[in-house]
Order: structure tokens, then sequence, then C-alpha cells
């Protein structure tokens, strides 16, 4: 037996349905078929492993942020923290930031380059 193929396009929807789209050729056998799907699976990200360097400076990072929320915020009163930040500075306007939606956006990005690489 002689095996014939042809490729035709088609999708699957989220409820599992195939809907092929187009025609197989006049010339094509009538009859059973046997339809093979194939589809290109995204690779899954390689996790980036960290230098020591790296591992320490995040274990700084982290340590760095523990100590600014406690010395914020933990256990106070609003207007301890209120004092706080007037004493310290702390408000976006204090560190330059204009749109803390976008510098926040930003800082993820950057964290998500930083551990990840530009993967994209």
């Amino acid at each position: 037996m002689v095996m014939v193929e042809t490729h035709i396009k088609g999708f699957v929807d989220e409820n599992g349905q195939l809907t092929v789209q187009g025609h197989v050729p006049d010339d094509f056998p009538r009859g059973e078929v046997e339809v093979k799907i194939s589809v290109a699976k995204p690779e899954t990200p390689t996790p980036v492993q960290l230098t020591p360097e790296e591992e320490a400076e995040l274990d700084r990072d982290i340590e760095e942020s523990l100590a600014i929320i406690r010395a914020g915020g933990l256990g106070k009163t609003g207007s301890e923290i209120a004092a706080w930040i007037r004493e310290n500075g702390g408000g976006w306007e204090d560190k330059g930031i204009t749109d803390p939606v976008g510098w926040l956006q930003e800082q993820r990005r950057n964290r998500h380059n930083k551990i990840f690489g530009d993967q994209e």
C-alpha cells in the first residue's frame, strides 16, 4: 500500500474541538483517512543558575528590604510611620520618581531580566 499525504491547516479550540480549514486536492484519494496533528510547542525556559556572588547580592537585597520594612512600619502607628517618612524621606517625590506605576513596572522588568536574561 502506498501512503499519500497532504497538509491542511486546522484549529483546536479551548474545548478540544478540531476545525479543519481547506480542502484536499481534487486528485486526493477518497475514503477513510488517518489524521496526524502537529503543533509547535513553546520551549520551557531553563532557569538561570545564579553565581555565588549573585546569590549573595540577592540575599543582601532581601535583608535590606526587610530592614526597611522593619524600620518604616512594623508595629508603628500611622503617625509614627508618617514621622519616620518625614525624617528619613521615602516618598516617591524624594526619590525623583514622577510615575510610580511606570517605575514599578521598570523595576519588575529589570528584576526579570536579571534573573532570566533576555529570553523573549
